[in-house]
């Protein structure tokens, strides 16, 4: 090897251990919050999302490897876009308890919402689609003569709730946006807008989808004349608790954090359950005695059943097929889809 092509490996290397330092810099600093307090470690459900820019910086490094000022400039920008995307995500996910804020914190503010019957008459069925941002939101249902009543606390600038009604051709389309607004870094304590939402009309069919961004979600439905049923959780945490009810189909879709389904001993879904996972963890309950017919793709991720377990590298077909299944009276179909997260069926 000659001197010249020397001098370029150890440039190369130079170019790329710069960087590796920034990124040791930015992730010592990181923990260095958590350890202390001053951040909570549900930081990196947001900040994972960000891992391409190191890929991006290293990338822009080594085709600027013979310029040492363009060198430095990329270094520095790479310490400012990180920076930038902690504090986003800092914005994001509940601030400990300690912190206060620098500026007046707004007054709390209490508020219930009625989609009342009197207003829809003749309903023949209701899509319902809620979506929250952050904050927390608990679903029930009871046996209200009133479509939906939403109790709701939240303030000025964060979590007012919008609620939109569309009703055509006797059927009821509403649409919830929850927990969005414009909250700052210096956003004071643990408290976050927090939604009660009790659904009524429990005879008329309806297809409901809960979207929880960075938020905290659960979901106790029973005895209700649910459809279709969709649930999503982007960084946050999502559980729900489903009895006595007969859906068509059910999907859920999983981030980067945990969704955990209990399908208690009463329910039957008649047609599939899709199930994706990106790089958080789903965990689905059968009831007791269910069997069940698996199918799907493996990224990196597993797959585990009460049968077998499924470790991806690469994308592999997953198929898992209970013992009884084909003769049994109560079975479930389940089409997965796992990246770099779990499935667990129990």
């Amino acid at each position: 090897m000659t001197k010249k092509e020397q001098n370029n490996e150890q440039k190369i290397e130079k170019r790329t251990d710069y960087i590796l330092a920034i990124f040791l810099i930015f992730l010592g600093g990181v923990l260095l919050l958590n350890t202390t307090g001053v951040i909570e470690w549900n930081i990196w459900t947001i900040l994972w999302r960000f891992w391409p820019l190191l890929v991006i910086f290293a990338g822009l490094s080594l085709i600027f490897e013979n310029s040492k000022v363009l060198s430095t400039i990329i270094g520095i920008f790479a310490f400012f876009t990180l920076s930038l995307a902690f504090l986003w995500s800092a914005a994001i996910v509940e601030p400990p308890q300690w912190f206060e804020r620098a500026v007046d914190v707004e007054a709390e503010i209490e508020k219930s919402f009625v989609l009342s019957a009197e207003e829809f008459l003749d309903v023949e069925s209701k899509n319902i689609d809620v979506d929250m941002a952050v904050g927390s939101l608990y679903i029930t249902n009871d046996d209200l003569d009133d479509h939906l009543y939403l109790k709701s606390s939240y303030f000025n600038n964060l979590g007012k709730p919008i609620l939109d009604s569309n009703f055509v051709s006797n059927e009821l389309d509403v649409s919830l946006e929850l927990g969005k607004g414009t909250p700052t870094f210096f956003w004071g304590g643990r408290t976050t807008p927090k939604y009660f939402l009790t659904m009524g009309s429990d005879e008329i069919p309806t297809n409901l989808s809960v979207d929880v961004g960075a938020g905290q979600g659960e979901l106790l439905l029973q005895k209700y004349n649910l459809q279709n049923l969709t649930m999503e959780v982007g960084a946050g945490q999502l559980k729900g608790q489903l009895t006595d009810l007969s859906l068509r189909e059910l999907n859920v879709d999983v981030g980067a954090s945990n969704l955990n389904l209990q399908l208690k001993d009463d329910i039957e879904i008649t047609e599939i359950i899709n199930a994706k996972v990106g790089v958080g963890k789903l965990t689905i309950h059968l009831p007791e005695g269910a069997e069940y017919k698996l199918e799907g793709d493996v990224g990196i991720g597993s797959i585990k059943t009460p049968d077998k377990e499924i470790s991806g590298f690469g994308e592999e077909k997953a198929e898992i097929k209970s013992e009884g299944y084909d003769d049994a009276e109560r079975k479930f179909r389940i089409l997965a889809e796992v990246g770099i997260g779990q499935l667990v069926i129990k």
